[in-house]
């Protein structure tokens, strides 16, 4: 999956919301089988590394990016993103 068709299924689930559509909870769509071949892509981890927080015992890699997007802190952010929107 590519960086675009993945802005493009994140366009559609806010078409859908909008439109009276159900309430989506980003916190499960964005689970980590949706992005782990998202993750696999080099380009996608360069970019999203430098959003990782500076940390000596932290390694800046694609294992700490699926750490980050299945902590219990992340899930939370996620879901609290997602009633903002609605």
């Amino acid at each position: 999956m590519q960086f675009s068709e993945f802005q493009s299924i994140l366009g559609n689930i806010a078409q859908g919301v909008g439109s009276g559509g159900s309430n989506l909870d980003l916190s499960e769509v964005l689970s980590i089988d949706v992005m782990a071949p998202i993750l696999s892509n080099k380009d996608i981890q360069e970019r999203l590394i430098q959003h990782l927080p500076e940390s000596d015992i932290l390694p800046k890699n694609e294992n700490e990016l699926r750490n980050t997007l299945t902590a219990p802190q992340f899930k939370k952010a996620m879901s609290s993103f997602s009633a903002a929107l609605q």
